[in-house]
């Protein structure tokens, strides 16, 4: 069986339009017709968007990414709207960074087993601060942008 680029393209309209609608009920947007109006599309555009049926506008993509706090990346990529060069470069970084966690597991693996315990023993501990107390821009960019003093001086 040969797929067409047509065949492909509808398909992947599809799954990025259903994953928007997965993401959209995961926060709680329940109503297709109040989310279109956030979004400021009309409803039937929205249904056709998260049918497959439509593509979406980088316009429209980027209010999603905002209301949603989606990963914008990942979000471009399902749409297939990153220049190819964007995506070869987040390509060769997944593979990069499978080949250094590659080389963790086979450093960790040469360890004697009371160093892998106490390896293990300090991962466990180390203090991650919760994903609720970052910044949208932290989720979205991996930074937090200076904020201003408060009252006080505090940060």
């Amino acid at each position: 069986m040969t797929i067409t680029i047509a065949e492909s393209l509808e398909e992947r309209r599809r799954e990025a339009g259903q994953w928007l609608k997965s993401q959209r009920l995961r926060a709680g947007h329940d109503s297709q017709k109040h989310f279109a109006g956030m979004l400021d599309i009309h409803q039937n555009q929205l249904n056709r968007i998260e049918n497959g049926e439509s593509g979406i506008s980088a316009e429209t993509l980027d209010r999603a990414i905002a209301l949603l706090e989606l990963d914008a990346l990942e979000a471009y990529e399902r749409f297939g709207m990153l220049p190819p060069s964007v995506r070869a470069s987040m390509e060769n970084e997944r593979k990069a960074q499978a080949r250094r966690n590659a080389e963790m597991i086979e450093s960790f693996s040469l360890l004697p087993p009371d160093a892998q315990a106490q390896a293990l023993a300090l991962i466990r501990n180390w203090p991650q601060a919760p994903s609720s107390d970052k910044s949208q821009s932290e989720r979205h960019h991996g930074f937090a942008q200076e904020q201003p003093p408060q009252k006080g001086g505090k940060r």
